[in-house]
């Protein structure tokens, strides 16, 4: 940021100028910070079978909790 500062004015007549002279690019520029970009939609998609889901369910040991505790 500190060695961008001194530039910082000629970059903002860069974009006026070019802003004046109606450039897309730099009215595009000016309009995604000023107003900031559309909310853009992401759609995702999973695919799988869940059939496939090995799902496993541990017990714990009581005798060996119970020995522990004791």
């Amino acid at each position: 940021m500190m060695k961008l500062a001194p530039m910082e004015q000629a970059a903002f007549e860069a974009l006026e100028y070019n802003l004046l002279r109606k450039d897309m690019k730099a009215v595009q520029l000016f309009y995604q910070y000023y107003m900031g970009m559309p909310t853009q939609r992401v759609e995702n998609k999973i695919e799988g079978n869940l059939n496939q889901v090995q799902v496993e369910v541990l017990k714990p040991n009581v005798e060996l909790l119970e020995a522990a505790t004791n």
